[in-house]
């Protein structure tokens, strides 16, 4: 299996993990939260470098974006419920910022990749090559910051009592 093929996969197992919330205990959920996320990171930043100018002109329906961002606000929400006392943190890579959360942070790492998962499954040989250049770019900037700070606080919560 080549990396892109095994970043797929990882993604479409976090992108079930998380819309399998509230119905996963907490413990099963955190431990397959910190095998995935550090896959996810891996395998995104092992990710061929497939800019093309064509991309450019690859369009994501507004409507794809926006039913994504509500998906992932509604995520956040059932997070914050679920992980409750557990979900605040101090991050690890941004002193300014007072407190984290797993909650936000899980909840945007899936933001990122559910979008970009449907682009690629499309079948578009160019939206497929949009798609893959995003995840890249995500895991460098926002998905990327956003799993370094998460994986903290879920090493804290799973294994900081024992």
């Amino acid at each position: 299996m080549d990396v892109i093929e095994e970043f797929v996969m990882v993604v479409r197992k976090y992108i079930k993990l998380m819309d399998s919330i509230p119905n996963i205990p907490y413990d099963k959920f955190l431990n397959e939260c910190n095998v995935l996320v550090p896959q996810i990171y891996y395998l995104g930043h092992s990710l061929p470098d497939s800019f093309d100018d064509k991309i450019l002109n690859v369009e994501e329906s507004k409507e794809q974006r926006d039913n994504i961002f509500e998906e992932s606000r509604a995520l956040f929400e059932r997070l914050r419920i679920y992980i409750g006392n557990d979900d605040k943190y101090e991050p690890v890579s941004d002193k300014s910022i007072t407190e984290g959360s797993i909650a936000d942070d899980l909840a945007d790492i899936y933001g990122d990749l559910k979008n970009q998962i449907i682009e690629y499954e499309s079948g578009e040989d160019l939206r497929k090559k949009a798609a893959l250049w995003e995840w890249k770019f995500t895991m460098q900037k926002h998905a990327g910051k956003h799993i370094v700070d998460v994986l903290w606080a879920i090493h804290h919560v799973l294994f900081s009592s024992r």
